[in-house]
């Protein structure tokens, strides 16, 4: 019964992240002048489009920050993904620099 309720509360974060992350791209994304057009080409941008589904997501110690591993759309495609933190309401989130992330 424990198993299932960590296992509710791993797939509510994972949940909370993706929303986070998709108001996050919303605000950096630059205002479109013109529709979006629905050719072979731009569906076929994929992540480019979409941007990266979070990977490696877990929670502090403590059960106040959310850790992930996310590229953010505009990024190269081959690129590793960076750390991430968020505050477990939400706000704060910040790419970790490469001395934080050891």
């Amino acid at each position: 019964m424990n198993t299932n309720r960590n296992k509710g509360r791993y797939l509510s974060a994972v949940l909370l992240l993706i929303s986070l992350l998709s108001s996050v791209g919303a605000q950096q994304s630059k205002p479109q002048t013109k529709p979006f057009e629905l050719t072979v080409d731009s569906i076929m941008r994929g992540p480019r489009l979409v941007g990266y589904p979070p990977t490696g997501v877990y929670w502090s110690q403590d059960s106040q920050r959310i850790y992930f591993r996310w590229k953010q759309p505009d990024e190269p495609r081959l690129k590793e993904m960076s750390l991430y933190v968020v505050n477990r309401d939400g706000s704060g989130l910040r790419r970790l620099t490469e001395e934080e992330s050891k």
